[in-house]
C-alpha cells in the first residue's frame, strides 16, 4: 500500500508549491481529476504539448508528491460498512498515534486535526461486528488513545476528487470577500 505524502507544513507548501505550477500543470491536474485514465497522448492535443512534455509534468508531480492517480471504490455501494472515528490523544504524540493507527489494514486515510478531535481515522470493515472488534481491539487500546468517537457512513452523497477545482474556487470566494472589505 502507497502512502500518500502530505506536504502541507513543509517549507515552501502548499502556496509555494501552487506558485510553481504553470496553467499547463493545472489543466492537467483538472484533466486527470476528471479521468485519470486519459493517455498522455490525449493530454498532450488537448493541451498543445509534446505527449513526452505531458508524461514528464505527471511525472514530476506525482514523484514530488503533489499527484496521485488512483482509481476509487464506493464501498459503501458494495456493502461494506465505512466509518470515520474521531479520537482526542492524552499524553501521547498526536503523530506517533497517527502513525500508529495508519498501520491497521483497515485504515483508508488518517488526518491529525485541529478542532474537538485531534485524529480522523477513517475505516472500511466488513460488517458491524469487525468495525467493533477493530475499535475495541485496535483503536482504544492504542497508547495515548483517550476519547473515541465513531460515526458510521450509510450513504454517500457526494465523494468528488476534483480537490483543485474546489480549493481554487474557495480561494476565489475568499479574494472575493476580501475585496469587498
Amino acid at each position: 500500500m502507497q502512502q500518500h505524502r502530505d506536504r502541507r507544513g513543509d517549507p515552501g507548501s502548499p502556496e509555494g508549491e501552487l506558485e510553481r505550477l504553470d496553467k499547463v500543470d493545472l489543466a492537467l491536474i483538472g484533466a486527470l481529476e476528471e479521468d485519470g485514465r486519459t493517455a498522455y497522448r490525449d493530454l498532450a492535443r488537448r493541451f498543445g504539448i509534446s505527449e513526452s512534455g505531458a508524461r514528464r509534468r505527471v511525472r514530476r508531480m506525482v514523484d514530488s508528491g503533489l499527484l496521485r492517480v488512483v482509481g476509487v471504490t464506493d464501498v459503501v455501494a458494495l456493502g461494506f460498512i465505512r466509518a470515520e472515528i474521531g479520537i482526542r490523544v492524552k499524553g501521547r504524540s498526536i503523530k506517533d498515534v497517527a502513525q500508529r493507527l495508519s498501520e491497521l489494514r483497515e485504515v483508508d486515510w488518517v488526518g491529525i486535526c485541529i478542532g474537538p478531535v485531534d485524529i480522523v481515522v477513517n475505516v472500511i470493515c466488513a460488517d458491524h461486528a469487525s468495525l467493533v472488534e477493530l475499535i475495541d481491539r485496535e483503536v482504544r487500546t492504542a497508547p495515548g488513545v483517550e476519547v473515541v468517537e465513531t460515526t458510521v457512513i450509510v450513504q454517500v452523497v457526494k465523494d468528488d476528487y476534483r480537490m483543485l477545482d474546489i480549493a481554487q474556487a474557495a480561494r476565489s470566494r475568499l479574494a472575493g470577500r476580501d475585496a469587498s472589505r
